[in-house]
């Protein structure tokens, strides 16, 4: 299975989707570095559609596309919370690092509260990771989570984050200057 294979089969088939170890490993090792790549703050030119909290609805990430086009016709910029919550976090999160390694300049994903192992162990996405796959692939997950940006400034004039900041943060540089992984 190739990648735009892969990014096919989550996007448009209709069957649940039994997702190789291996392949999910490949995955995220080759993502990681095109994270770490990127800036802890990106910026990004308009137009770019915004989508915040997924939670492992794939139904509801497939809406998105549908009503504002697919990757790369559209850029998209997830604010996080991919996973937990949801019965699909897995697919989501493969899908979504599998439209960024196809499309990197028009997908962009920024780290979430979710996206880190405190929060994604109770809430849901450990159990489904050992359950789809198996429990390495949930640390293989938070490593990648840890490298992901963590803010965006879109068309020099919205500032967009998952949720806040600390207070120790006073401008713009100061999150430019995070250095990842964290």
């Amino acid at each position: 299975l190739n990648l735009p294979q892969f990014v096919d089969s989550i996007m448009h088939s209709k069957e649940c989707i039994n997702f190789s170890t291996s392949y999910v490993k490949w995955l995220c090792r080759k993502v990681q570095p095109l994270f770490l790549s990127e800036p802890s703050l990106l910026e990004l030119e308009s137009p770019v559609c915004i989508c915040g909290d997924i939670h492992g609805q794939l139904c509801d990430l497939l809406h998105a596309f549908e009503k504002g086009g697919e990757p790369p016709k559209t850029t998209y910029l997830f604010l996080g919370d991919y996973v937990d919550r949801g019965e699909d976090s897995v697919d989501v999160i493969c899908l979504l690092f599998g439209l960024k390694l196809l499309y990197p300049d028009s997908v962009y994903l920024l780290r979430g509260n979710h996206e880190s192992p405190e929060i994604n162990q109770v809430f849901g996405f450990a159990d489904e990771c050992e359950r789809k796959l198996n429990y390495s692939l949930w640390h293989l997950f938070n490593d990648v989570f840890d490298t992901l940006p963590i803010g965006a400034v879109v068309g020099k004039q919205f500032f967009c984050v998952h949720g806040g900041l600390s207070p120790y943060l006073e401008n713009l540089n100061d999150v430019k200057n995070i250095v990842r992984p964290c």
